[in-house]
């Protein structure tokens, strides 16, 4: 590519800002390790850049649309895990409010404050049969005195 030699004039605080981005990308080229860009790269990727956002949407404010690009990357990057476990989280409550509702349905309990109550406190048939069977398995006679031998 042929490079043609311009001259121009910047205020103080854009050369101030030139100079900081010639900092900052020596220090990312160290991280990296290639070569620095020389300031005539930079304000090339700097019109180009500028030329891109331009193009890219004559409506809107170019600033804003970089804006909008960071922010994405910057919530798809630590959102991402978060958003994960919500919809896990999510799915979970679901499925548990689904499962109650069966229970509801096949005990024949209502939804009423009263019939929920009633199912949480009610002793189930399997609350009592499986302490037998497991002191059957164990030949043991009484449940709780195998509870009193453990202890």
């Amino acid at each position: 590519m042929v490079r043609e030699k311009i001259s121009f004039r910047m205020t103080e605080e854009c050369e101030k800002k030139l100079h900081h981005l010639l900092e900052m990308d020596a220090a990312m080229a160290e991280k990296q390790k290639r070569k620095p860009k020389d300031r005539s790269e930079i304000i090339n990727d700097a019109v180009v850049t500028y030329w891109m956002a331009m193009q890219a949407d004559e409506y809107n404010d170019p600033y804003m649309q970089r804006l909008e690009i960071v922010f994405e990357r910057v919530f798809r990057k630590y959102m991402s895990g978060f958003i994960r476990s919500l919809n896990a989280t999510n799915i979970l409550a679901r499925e548990a409010k689904e499962y109650m509702r069966l229970l509801c349905k096949g005990l024949n309990i209502d939804r009423a404050k009263d019939g929920v109550e009633r199912l949480l406190y009610m002793t189930l048939p399997w609350d009592i049969l499986i302490p037998e069977k497991v002191a059957r398995e164990m030949r043991v006679k009484d449940p709780e005195l195998e509870d009193e031998e453990l202890m």
